[in-house]
């Protein structure tokens, strides 16, 4: 599994239990942006978190692997924003 594919499955979970960021932080044990990032995968959970995320999503042993993952950061997808303010943060980001 890709750690874009749990970042789905994670959304899709997160939508289907009506569940806020804040919550699930909460559940988690961690600040809410940093949870957050994590499960969007910017930023790689220790086994006891993502075990606590996992859990409380529903999610199977997949996912929770995933999320222990070291992540990939300054990556673009294929196609750039094209509202300029946009783009030009995305492109200040990636220098």
């Amino acid at each position: 599994m890709t750690r874009k594919q749990a970042t789905e499955l994670i959304l899709d979970a997160k939508k289907k239990k009506c569940l806020s960021w804040e919550q699930i932080a909460k559940e988690v044990g961690g600040h809410t942006v940093w949870v957050t990032s994590a499960l969007l995968g910017q930023n790689s959970m220790s086994a006891r978190e993502a075990e606590r995320a996992a859990k409380l999503l529903g999610l199977d042993a997949e996912v929770l692997y995933a999320l222990t993952e070291f992540p990939v950061k300054g990556s673009l997808d294929a196609t750039a924003p094209v509202d300029p303010l946009i783009y030009r943060f995305h492109e200040i980001m990636q220098v």
